[in-house]
């Protein structure tokens, strides 16, 4: 199975997710992304963070970036 990467970013600054995750695919990586966007918007991982403007980052194992997925709308965190 391929592994996945879930970097946070805001274009800046990047956090950065070392261990990965292996998962089935694509579409397997970016349901894992939009359940951990919405468990950071909702305060449920790293709590107390202001996410408007930041992105889960899916990398692929070979280093691709399959997509992104936004934490927050920018008007959501003002």
């Amino acid at each position: 199975m391929p592994r996945y990467f879930f970097h946070l970013t805001d274009g800046k600054t990047v956090l950065n997710n070392h261990r990965g995750v292996e998962l089935a695919g694509n579409a397997a990586a970016l349901e894992d992304a939009r359940v951990l966007a919405d468990d950071l918007r909702r305060g449920v991982k790293m709590p107390g963070w202001k996410w408007a403007g930041w992105f889960v980052a899916i990398i692929d194992e070979h280093g691709r970036k399959v997509d992104d997925v936004p934490i927050a709308d920018t008007l959501e965190d003002d």
